[in-house]
């Protein structure tokens, strides 16, 4: 995405940003660009956020295509597409064919990584594709100066990171399920949100699970094609920092929701389409745990 045109990308050792047109800084939560994955809205029910790092709960290695439509288009794709909308389209168990293993590593973050997927295409017409992937490195040592703080040092051990992802897709005919969830942990060289540097065991861990099934088909000789499907979505984050004492910060997101699109294309030169959705975060839940202080913890929930 950084390399097109007006758009750029950010990495504050905690989350990779995506801006566009200037907006888009760190600590954004890439709020105003929508990301979905197979038309799946990716963007959480807490901090909205569309996720293009280790957060992405899905393997890049999976990825057929990225479709990228800038400008607003909420009034199509919903909220947060401000400023643009990113679609992530996945590898069919036909075009994976098989069985597939693979392993890297990286340095100098001593990051090691592997997939196993399988893929194919039944005699049936059901088309299968199941993949599981894990990564863990290290990360860097780096020295920070915090300046009129008074504080400086090397981070030692503080950059770690680890991701796990799971993929599941069946189809046959019109009809298709998925499932995608990624677990990501990454600790925190940084002090952020103010909290106190250079401290061992600050981390921030995001979870997510996307579930959708849809049904697609075409009429009136392939003139009308009508979409209908169901998703359901969570993101469980949680995460301590030190401000004197430890404190966390944990949320959990849950929405579920149905669509329904037409588009006809039977008049020359132009496409109309109708459709309705549906959306219900009906569970909003934030808290603030302090656990040397509990009379100082904070619960903001969803009715």
């Amino acid at each position: 995405l950084a390399s097109l045109p007006g758009m750029h990308g950010t990495y504050d050792r905690q989350y990779q940003y995506t801006g566009m047109r200037g907006f888009g800084l760190p600590g954004d939560y890439n709020t105003r660009v929508l990301v979905m994955v197979n038309g799946n809205r990716l963007n959480d029910s807490v901090f909205d956020s569309g996720l293009t790092d280790k957060s992405f709960p899905l393997d890049m290695d999976l990825v057929q295509r990225i479709e990228f439509i800038p400008g607003p288009g909420g009034a199509v794709y919903g909220q947060n597409a401000m400023l643009g909308v990113v679609n992530v389209i996945t590898r069919s168990g036909a075009d994976i064919g098989g069985t597939e293993l693979a392993a890297g590593a990286q340095s100098p973050q001593k990051m090691r990584e592997g997939r196993a997927t399988w893929g194919g295409k039944l005699d049936n017409g059901a088309d299968l594709a199941l993949s599981i992937s894990g990564m863990r490195a290290k990360g860097q040592d780096l020295f920070f100066d915090y300046g009129a703080a008074g504080v400086s040092g090397i981070a030692q051990g503080l950059d770690g990171e680890q991701a796990h992802q799971v993929f599941a897709k069946a189809s046959r005919g019109p009809w298709s399920l998925e499932f995608v969830s990624g677990n990501r942990r990454k600790g925190d060289p940084t002090g952020i949100f103010l909290s106190d540097p250079l401290v061992a065991g600050g981390h921030q861990r995001d979870r997510y699970t996307l579930a959708q099934g849809q049904w697609q088909d075409t009429f009136l000789d392939q003139k009308l094609q009508v979409q209908a499907r169901v998703f359901a979505g969570q993101e469980k984050f949680s995460s301590m920092h030190h401000y004197g004492t430890p404190i966390s910060f944990p949320s959990t997101g849950d929405w579920r929701g149905m669509e329904l699109r037409t588009l006809y294309t039977g008049f020359d030169g132009h496409k109309w389409m109708l459709g309705l959705e549906w959306q219900d975060n009906f569970r909003v839940d934030q808290r603030s745990i302090d656990f040397a202080e509990p009379d100082n913890n904070i619960s903001i929930s969803s009715p």
